[in-house]
Order: structure tokens, then sequence, then C-alpha cells
């Protein structure tokens, strides 16, 4: 999903160098933030674009969505790979990302 949206994005006109460096930050946060929400919420429950954007722009609500996913003990082996996958990415890559960067990336995700 993340790679389609960015894909619609660069078609769109953000295909500049530096365009590119903000939609690929963009499209890594999507893909971390649509795992992290499906384990994170109840069975059944898809992830919202309320839910999305919510996290997206708070760093406090992104660390306790974080914090209930590392709490949780009953997963597949697979959703703990894609757990390990996306907590790498949003606490090695997104959090650590400059201001500059996150005030042009997070835009770019609301526009997905």
């Amino acid at each position: 999903m993340a790679n389609r949206f960015g894909a619609v994005f660069e078609m769109q006109g953000g295909d500049s160098e530096e365009g590119a460096f903000f939609t690929q930050q963009a499209k890594g946060f999507l893909q971390a933030a649509l795992t992290l929400m499906r384990i994170v919420n109840a069975p059944g429950i898809i992830p919202s674009i309320p839910q999305f954007t919510s996290i997206m722009g708070n760093d406090t609500k992104l660390r306790e969505a974080i914090t209930a996913a590392k709490a949780l003990t009953s997963l597949s082996p697979i959703a703990i790979r894609s757990r390990a996958a996306a907590l790498a990415y949003l606490e090695e890559v997104w959090l650590t990302l400059p201001e500059k960067t996150l005030a042009v990336s997070s835009p770019r995700c609301r526009t997905f």
C-alpha cells in the first residue's frame, strides 16, 4: 500500500532528488505505522485514517503505540518479524529524523 501511494505522489511531480528522499521517508513511515496499528489493534479492527494521523503528528502517541506493540507476547512468528521491522524503522529512523525533515515528510504522509 505504501508503495502505491508513493508511486501516485511521484507521478504528481514529487520525483526530484530531494522530493524522492522525503517521499521515501513518508513511505517508510506509512508502511511501519500500518504494521504497528495492525499489531496493536484488536483482531478484526483495521487501521483507520484517524488512527494513522493521530500517531503521525504526535511523538507521544507514536511512542505509546510502540510500547503497546512491544508488550504483546502472543504474536505469530510472522507478526513478530513484522513488528521488529516496523519498530526498527520507527525507533531508529523516523523518531531520529531532524525536525526539518519531519516537517516535510509528515505532510507527504498526509497527502497519501
